[in-house]
């Protein structure tokens, strides 16, 4: 499926670009449903595993990322301490990088959100996802949490 431009509400008129799962082209990353029906993608992680979306700005400058995921990462289980674990993704956009982290969402059926800033030039870009490894809980091997839909929205003045 490609990326549809969505009018969010009737006062808004900016538009937002939405991309489902599948319109992610996947290298070593896999396309999942879960028992809700709704697609995401898994297996982004240190050892390899990407999503690419190309982003078709309509002029360049600043622009809003949201990304909706679901995170249940656990470190251990203790009687007294669960040690959650906020995945975290690498969103290269254009050759420029940055960590976006991600809080457990308790569940791998709940979907949750987190925004951030990109800089789009004026046509196509391309959004690596990824996971670099850099950050790593006790030395263990990091992934990307499921990624179910992405939405960018230019940053308005």
């Amino acid at each position: 499926t490609a990326a549809m431009p969505v009018i969010a509400a009737e006062n808004d008129t900016s538009e937002h670009i939405v991309f489902q799962a599948q319109a992610a082209v996947l290298d070593g990353a896999i396309l999942c449903e879960n028992e809700n029906g709704r697609s995401y993608i898994d297996g982004i992680s240190c050892n390899g595993g990407t999503a690419t979306y190309t982003v078709d700005a309509e002029k360049a400058g600043d622009y809003r990322v949201t990304l909706l995921y679901a995170n249940n990462d656990e470190g251990g289980v203790h009687d007294y301490n669960v040690d959650l674990i906020e995945r975290y993704v690498t969103v290269t956009v254009n050759g420029e990088s940055q960590n976006v982290f991600c809080r457990n969402t308790y569940s791998w059926e709940t979907f949750k959100t987190v925004t951030f800033n990109v800089t789009l030039v004026e046509g196509a870009n391309e959004m690596i996802l990824s996971n670099d490894g850099s950050i790593r809980f006790n030395g263990n091997d990091t992934f990307a949490p499921h990624i179910a839909t992405i939405t960018v929205n230019p940053v308005t003045e």
